[in-house]
């Protein structure tokens, strides 16, 4: 006799990470792997961090504070926000998933862009909710087509401004726009996790319609600007109704010593990375001049990452993770021609270039000339 699961797990998506480097140098026998796949930050936390860390090390034993309340009153005073208006979890998927659980009942509809960030459904469809999904318009979110798919089923929409994987952002107007006219209803989960690396003058955080808009939930994270990937810390600030609601379901002790500890020492640091913009500035304009200088269209981003659109993902991908570079195929997000590569450090983005245009030039059987030849 075999076990019988839950019916609806039928229905879920598998989730599949980048692929680890060492997993990649152990299947093909590659050496110096490079990951420019998951949209890590390749600088590395500094070194009042590491120190922060470090002291922790010799409490392993006991466990952690479940309430998080040093962290939660740091960020609280971040972000001009009570304490109690502040969750956190052991990063931003298991907020992601326990705002699902919490907010939508079996048959329940949760609305999210497509494409998106796939954990969102992930999530939906694990909380036994219906998922929908709304097209981009020319990579961009259209708050109409939004809004005209909201149904008395509604309960939830997913939404991250820079949006993974297009790196576009959401401007404040049509945020505003979204926000005064949807069912007050419907929670809104404004995801931020790239949020740090916008430039443009056009895009505010969802912090600022808190105020007015008890229906909206604001998620930031320490994995990507603030380079904590490997401690898995995110957290959400919302009105203390949505969380206290969230604390029902809330697994105690699921934030880490080492990771409250970390994000803390980020804290006090007025300016922890602002090399790490300029290096993403950077490497972006690097990435467009050079897929310019390919013939290779890609969507212009806010985040650390680039959406490259090369004809064939598979054959690109697999050709170079045969040269030791992981990128992103895009199909499973049904952009078969695509590829995501994360924005990375100088030395990094060039070699990327290099067995790029190798790869290329052997799909189009003809040389590609190189810039400043």
């Amino acid at each position: 006799m075999t076990v019988r699961f839950a019916d609806h797990l039928k229905d879920i998506p598998d989730y599949i990470p980048g692929k680890p480097m060492e997993e990649l140098e152990r299947e093909l026998g590659v050496t110096e792997a490079l990951k420019m796949a998951s949209n890590e930050n390749f600088m590395g936390p500094p070194p009042k961090v590491m120190v922060a860390i470090s002291e922790k090390i010799r409490s392993l034993n006991l466990y952690p504070d479940s309430g998080c309340f040093l962290l939660r009153n740091g960020l609280g005073k971040k972000w001009g926000v009570q304490p109690d208006q502040v969750i956190v979890g052991n990063g931003s998927n298991y907020l992601i998933e326990l705002i699902a659980r919490c907010v939508l009942n079996p048959g329940a509809e949760g609305i999210t862009c497509d494409p998106s960030f796939l954990f969102y459904r992930r999530a939906i469809k694990g909380a036994m909710g219906i998922h929908q999904s709304i097209p981009l318009r020319s990579f961009e979110v259209d708050i109409e087509d939004l809004l005209n798919g909201v149904s008395d089923r509604t309960r939830l929409i997913l939404l991250a401004s820079p949006n993974n994987p297009t790196g576009r952002p959401i401007s404040f107007s049509k945020l505003t726009r979204l926000m005064a006219r949807l069912d007050p209803g419907v929670l809104v989960v404004l995801d931020e996790a790239y949020f740090d690396f916008i430039r443009s003058p056009e895009v505010r955080s969802g912090l600022e319609l808190l105020k007015d808009h008890p229906n909206l939930i604001v998620l930031k994270t320490f994995s990507k600007y603030y380079s904590l990937a490997g401690l898995r810390i995110g957290y959400g600030i919302a009105h203390t109704d949505i969380i206290k609601a969230l604390m029902k379901l809330y697994l105690p002790f699921n934030v880490g010593t080492l990771a409250q500890a970390a994000a803390l020492a980020f804290l006090e640091e007025e300016e922890p990375l602002s090399e790490a913009r300029r290096i993403n500035e950077e490497g972006k304009e690097y990435l467009y001049r050079e897929l310019r200088s390919l013939g290779l269209e890609f969507v212009p981003t806010e985040a650390n990452f680039i959406l490259v659109r090369v004809g064939k993902a598979t054959q690109v991908y697999e050709g170079l993770l045969k040269r030791g570079i992981i990128v992103r195929d895009m199909t499973p997000w049904k952009l078969p021609g695509h590829i995501r590569v994360t924005i990375s450090l100088p030395e990094n983005n060039q070699r990327f270039m290099k067995e790029l245009r190798d790869i290329m030039e052997g799909i189009w059987k003809r040389p590609v000339p190189v810039l400043g030849r």
